[in-house]
């Protein structure tokens, strides 16, 4: 009759639970690697389709980690996208004469300052703007697409430095 005499199976175990459940703080280190690897694929793709004119759209990407709860799970998550405000413009003033006015009286319409954000300005260029003359060129979603391996191979790095950690 055969025998199988195991030793050090307590061990194995106790790992597979520490393998299942990964610290809080490894995964905000994956998911803050895998962001910065984002940032800079999507700012090389701005320069690389030629959408840089002041520089300001491509210096405004970052990586926004953020916390939330659906339905009781609590989910972390690392958002990348365009920043803060672009630039301000003054709309053009418009006279207007009352349709019924037999006096010929007048309102003004407009003159108010405009801000317009750096997401606004990443949509119109990702998206375009076909009445202003701007061509959609895709270019976070193909920053993303390209940036997919490497964010993989980061996130992965991570995760074997904290298994090196624990000897497995």
């Amino acid at each position: 009759m055969a025998k199988f005499n195991a030793t050090g199976i307590e061990g194995l175990a106790l790992s597979m639970e520490q393998f299942a459940a990964i610290p809080d703080d490894v995964v905000e280190e994956m998911l803050e690697a895998a962001g910065r690897v984002v940032v800079q694929a999507q700012r090389s793709e701005i320069s690389a389709r030629g959408l840089v004119k002041s520089g300001r759209l491509a210096g405004s990407i970052e990586a926004i980690s953020k916390a939330g709860s659906a339905r009781n799970d609590f989910k972390r998550y690392v958002l990348v996208y365009p920043t803060g405000r672009h630039h301000t413009y003054q709309s053009r003033v418009v006279t207007k004469q009352y349709a019924r006015s037999k006096h010929g009286r007048t309102y003004t319409k407009g003159g108010g300052a405009k801000v317009v954000t750096n997401s606004e300005v990443g949509f119109v260029q990702a998206y375009g703007a076909p009445k202003k003359g701007i061509r959609a060129t895709d270019w976070m979603n193909k920053a993303n697409e390209k940036a997919a391996p490497a964010v993989e191979a980061a996130e992965l790095t991570v995760y074997d430095r904290w298994l090196k950690s624990l000897n497995l």
